[in-house]
């Protein structure tokens, strides 16, 4: 099955497809599981922390999964404590759950704000 067709499956949340945590020796996995489409696993893995899915076989080995998770912005985020600039109480980058989306004009506001900030206090 091609990617786009299974990110079609798995945002529109079809009853088709199902997800198992993975199990490894590396230390990459607690961070995926495995998509099975119709109980059958299809060589895609998710991303817990992102949902972004990942065409993977076991012939891959785990490099490729381990720099998804270096670059990962959802596993920054969540895990070294840094936020992103729009990750700020009442907004949101995805606007669910009641937040409002932050817009990119208000973002570009707090950022330059952080930008000038930061360059008066360095002199």
């Amino acid at each position: 099955m091609e990617k786009c067709d299974l990110d079609k499956l798995v945002k529109s949340r079809s009853e088709r497809v199902s997800f198992v945590k993975c199990s490894g020796a590396s230390d990459v996995w607690p961070q995926y599981e495995k998509v099975l489409v119709d109980g059958a696993f299809c060589c895609h893995v998710r991303c817990v922390p992102c949902g972004a899915l990942l065409k993977w076989k076991s012939r891959d080995g785990t490099s490729g999964l381990k720099a998804h998770v270096k670059s990962c912005r959802s596993m920054k985020r969540n895990g070294d404590g840094t936020n992103l600039i729009y990750d700020m109480p009442g907004f949101s980058k995805t606007a669910t759950s009641g937040d409002r989306k932050m817009s990119i004009g208000d973002r570009n506001i707090v950022t330059n704000a952080c930008v000038e900030m930061c360059a008066k206090d360095i002199r």
